[in-house]
């Protein structure tokens, strides 16, 4: 291995982990995004129900 090589592992192994943290921050925010349009789509599938339930 050349001190090419080193160097540039060296590199690529010093930023795996702010690269891991910077992928598992935007999965997050996508999957908090795709929960927050499910509880939406809850909350109007569960008040159209009641509106249909109205009592006599």
């Amino acid at each position: 291995m050349t001190a090419g090589h080193a160097i540039y592992l060296n590199i690529l192994f010093t930023l795996i982990p702010f690269i891991a943290i910077i992928f598992a921050l935007v999965l997050g925010f996508k999957i908090l995004k795709q929960l927050t349009v499910i509880a939406t789509e809850l909350k109007k599938m569960n008040k159209t129900k009641s509106e249909d339930e109205v009592p006599r």
